[in-house]
């Protein structure tokens, strides 16, 4: 009998390119937001039982409900099926606390969760020391350091899968209702949940004189994760997202428009006259279909714009800031 094994984890964290490590199957890794936009399963042997792997799309939240974005909806109908058998928590242990946050809504709603602790190389080059054995006695879960682009602890959480067990957590999850019930104050059950996360992190991380070191990232954070700030900049680059979609990108509306109009209007009726076609076709042709591309394609432009801006934005890390928020 095969046990099913889903990875879950915000999106950048690593989670596909586990996925590959594992399976040995080849799958799109990026940095743009939805790059896993549906299931994806691959297969791998350990200690003679076949293990089946669930690649799940990356969101920053969990929520029973299945809503959200259309990915988020594809891991939560999922989850809520409790088809697995484990739940592969892939973290960034480089940003721990904004990862804990989904981890701590998979514990809430009693899913059997094994923590990944990835990019550990990342986090040593930063000064940045986890306890991941005091980390798993706070979370009432196994964690398991990796590297997953080094192929480090792979061996480690085979072993985990294999002989997981659900163990006793320090917390006591009731304290915090889950996000499937209507809470009276939503921002209160998210601030329970942070300072929760807050509490094991201080308890599990040390940080060296490197690590304290300000960065330029940690310093824009400070301005970007602001709780009076962060709202107004994310409305204003979000303004900017459209600004630059109409204003720079449109530019090239008028070449979509005139191209389009010549090949789909003008080209349609000189080659249906010039074949003797009815006046009813051409009509239907030029005005209806003609005119129909003619409009869609002159969007094209702005589109691009759009999505190549939402994109550069995923890329930098500035829309992890902005859910986090």
């Amino acid at each position: 009998m095969k046990k099913v094994v889903a990875l879950v984890g915000n999106p950048n964290s690593g989670k596909t390119t586990l996925f590959n490590r594992l399976t040995s199957r080849e799958q799109a890794v990026g940095n743009w937001c939805g790059v896993t936009v549906e299931l994806k399963r691959g297969f791998y042997r350990d200690q003679g039982k076949l293990v089946e792997v669930v690649d799940l799309p990356g969101c920053y939240y969990y929520s029973s409900t299945s809503e959200g974005a259309r990915d988020e909806q594809i891991t939560a109908d999922y989850l809520n099926t409790r088809a697995a058998d484990v739940i592969i928590n892939v973290v960034d242990a480089t940003h721990l606390e904004r990862h804990l946050y989904l981890t701590l809504q998979l514990l809430e709603h009693g899913f059997p969760v094994i923590v990944a602790l990835n990019m550990m190389d990342a986090a040593d080059k930063m000064g940045i020391d986890i306890d991941s054995e005091r980390l798993a006695e706070h979370l009432g879960c196994p964690v398991v350091p990796l590297a997953v682009v080094q192929g480090k602890g792979l061996n480690d959480l085979k072993k985990a899968i294999h002989t997981f067990q659900i163990i006793e957590p320090k917390y006591d999850p009731d304290s915090i209702p889950p996000s499937s019930f209507e809470a009276q104050d939503e921002v209160e059950v998210a601030k329970a949940r942070y300072d929760r996360i807050h509490e094991m992190t201080k308890a599990c991380i040390r940080r060296s004189s490197q690590s304290v070191k300000t960065t330029w990232t940690e310093r824009i954070d400070h301005i970007v994760l602001n709780r009076f700030l962060g709202v107004p900049l994310f409305l204003a680059a979000m303004y900017a997202v459209f600004v630059f979609a109409i204003h720079v990108a449109g530019i090239f509306q008028d070449f979509f428009d005139i191209a389009s109009k010549t090949v789909f209007m003008e080209g349609v009726q000189q080659g249906l006259t010039y074949l003797h076609a009815p006046h009813w076709l051409i009509s239907v042709m030029v005005s209806g279909v003609g005119q129909g591309i003619n409009t869609t394609l002159s969007f094209v432009p702005v589109m691009i714009g759009m999505f190549l801006s939402l994109a550069f934005m995923e890329a930098s890390g500035y829309m992890a800031r902005a859910a986090f928020v």
